[in-house]
């Protein structure tokens, strides 16, 4: 916990007296732009790194048995969407 929380507090001091520079200098629309820029740069990486599937790391999925095959077939379908038979 005291290793998480001080890698917190070390990315506050690295990025806050930085933005505070630029919303000095250069004003909150450029500091916002900025952000968003950021944003926009880790999201697309973050999301090719992030696993699909608990499978794809060699987990099973939330709830599922310990005997359970390793590929069980997985349905797409909306769930809220199907109806049950009559």
């Amino acid at each position: 916990m005291g290793i998480l929380t001080a890698s917190l507090r070390r990315d506050k001091l690295a990025f806050l007296p930085l933005m505070a520079w630029v919303a000095e200098h250069r004003g909150w629309q450029t500091l916002v732009l900025l952000v968003a820029l950021a944003a926009a740069i880790v999201l697309p990486i973050v999301a090719l790194l992030l696993p699909e599937k608990p499978s794809a790391i060699g987990l099973r999925r939330l709830g599922e048995a310990d005997d359970a095959a390793a590929d069980a077939a997985q349905s797409n379908a909306n769930p809220s969407s199907s109806h049950s038979p009559r």
